[in-house]
């Protein structure tokens, strides 16, 4: 009784509102083990976004690995009191990282109708990981009084690595949550769902979306959970076309462990529904990974790739 009344609560959490009672404090679903020991006062999402920069089989392009910048987020969350607390993790996944300029460094930018702020930069000069994977965690208290409105807000982080081509990539990843500082309200709209994009000079972006949102609070119970997703061009002219997707669950690519296919196949998959088998899927925590491929001229493929976890209901 106890267990479904904390979820009950935490699934109202996702309407906008001034004042609300809250469940708190809570667990992040899908947090690393690893990770710094918070809790939070709304049910939170680890959701990890990644850029890749790897050699396109068959040709002959550079390969500099993975970013990852992931966080527990508030995904449309009714945010209360002066500050948002944020635990963020950066990865470096064989990636050389060149070492004489101001990066690897972490932006945490603000969007809304009327702004685009840096509020935050995080700079580790001399950080690099040639082989295998390196993690750095930062904790930050953004100030809600810093957003020029209320209702729906974007907030961005952007992974910045510079390379030893002399060219630099980025790990980016947009969110939205319901901001409640006193101010005129100002919903945003423009894509405004979850977007992993991996940026490298010369290629622009490519981009990994999730566009049913919220992402489930709790377990899912239905026999099938089918959220929208997206790997498609968004009509910028530096941006490469998309020439590859993949949609699996439970995969760890560090790890060697290929999960299971979904859909995957060349050029993009357009806004369509994921039909994931939840009612024969053990219970417990499971990951959606989803990526996109921009093959570069250069001989790399610039990939956008996002993670986002899902809880399957038990008996």
């Amino acid at each position: 009784m106890r267990r479904a009344l904390l979820f009950l609560l935490a699934l109202a959490a996702v309407a906008p509102a001034s004042a609300s009672a809250h469940p708190g404090p809570q667990s992040c679903i899908g947090a690393p083990a690893r990770q710094p020991a918070s809790s939070y006062n709304e049910t939170r999402q680890f959701v990890d976004f990644q850029s890749w920069w790897l050699t396109t089989p068959g040709k002959a392009g550079t390969d500099f690995g993975h970013a990852h910048v992931g966080a527990c987020i508030p995904e449309r969350e009714s945010m209360q009191g002066a500050t948002i607390p944020l635990d963020i993790r950066l990865i470096l996944h064989d990636n050389p990282a060149r070492t004489n300029t101001q990066y690897p460094g972490l932006s945490i930018v603000l969007k809304g109708t009327s702004q685009e702020t840096t509020i935050k930069k995080f700079n580790y000069p001399g950080w690099t990981c040639p082989e295998g994977t390196c993690e750095k965690w930062v904790h930050y208290d953004l100030p809600q009084s810093s957003f020029y409105n209320s209702g729906l807000q974007e907030i961005r982080f952007r992974f910045y690595v510079d390379e030893p081509d002399g060219n630099r990539m980025i790990a980016s990843g947009n969110w939205q949550t319901y901001i409640n500082n006193g101010k005129s309200r100002a919903d945003v709209t423009r894509q405004a769902y979850l977007r992993g994009k991996g940026w490298y000079t010369g290629a622009a972006y490519c981009e990994s979306s999730v566009r049913s949102v919220p992402l489930p609070d709790g377990p899912i119970t239905t026999p099938a959970w089918a959220p929208t997703v997206a790997q498609v061009w968004h009509g910028t002219a530096a941006d490469l076309p998309v020439s590859g997707h993949e949609n699996r669950y439970d995969a760890d690519v560090h790890a060697g462990i290929p999960g299971t296919t979904l859909t995957s196949g060349p050029g993009p998959f357009g806004a369509a529904p994921l039909n994931i088998p939840v009612a024969s899927m053990t219970p417990g925590l499971h990951k959606l990974n989803t990526r996109a491929d921009c093959n570069d001229p250069r001989g790399s493929t610039n990939s956008g790739v996002m993670v986002v976890p899902f809880v399957v209901a038990g008996a």
